[in-house]
């Protein structure tokens, strides 16, 4: 398909043009693209604000429309993040990705039962779970498929390139109830 063949090269191009800046300054553009969702991908910010509007339909519209440049800005920062995590050797990933309180995640590992980390979207979550693997942990990540066949191989690889593995959300089975009684 060639739209498929189009966002890819999109991809790509990114990815050119961002080697060209150091981690803060192509982090600070991908911020600065997010905010510009509204007009660069209206359908994404009308569906960010129409979800606003659904969760919050008492709050000011200006309120919901300045929450969603924030939610969409921090999108453009992590998409351009991981571009650039690309291309970090692990010293250098390290130095971007800084973690508190591993004795924590190290002595539940210790018990020998597994953990299971819900960081949910927050903070660049993408790199994390790179980083995390990179540091010799094994994850496994539910994560959805991007319907563009060539991204999604180009963004699996750059995720899994330390280790990660990548779970299709569709491929979760549960096998009973969650939670408490």
């Amino acid at each position: 398909m060639i739209r498929f063949r189009l966002e890819y090269a999109a991809v790509l191009l990114l990815d050119a043009f961002m080697r060209l800046f150091s981690w803060e300054a192509a982090s600070g553009l991908g911020a600065l693209l997010g905010c510009q969702t509204k007009w660069l991908l209206p359908k994404r910010w009308k569906t960010a604000v129409s979800n606003l509007e659904a969760a919050f339909p008492d709050m000011p519209s200006a309120e919901r429309e300045r929450i969603a440049r924030s939610a969409l800005s921090n999108a453009g920062r992590i998409a351009v993040e991981i571009v650039k995590s690309r291309h970090l050797s692990k010293e250098e990933l390290f130095r971007k990705v800084r973690f508190e309180n591993m004795e924590v995640l190290d002595s539940a590992l210790a018990e020998g039962k597994g953990v299971i980390l819900n960081t949910g979207h927050l903070g660049n979550w993408e790199t994390t779970g790179v980083a995390l693997s990179a540091h010799g942990y094994k994850l496994g990540v539910v994560g959805r498929r991007i319907k563009n066949p060539h991204v999604d191989a180009w963004l699996r690889e750059t995720r899994c390139r330390f280790g990660l593995n990548l779970i299709a959300h569709k491929n979760i089975v549960i096998d009973g109830p969650i939670g408490g009684t």
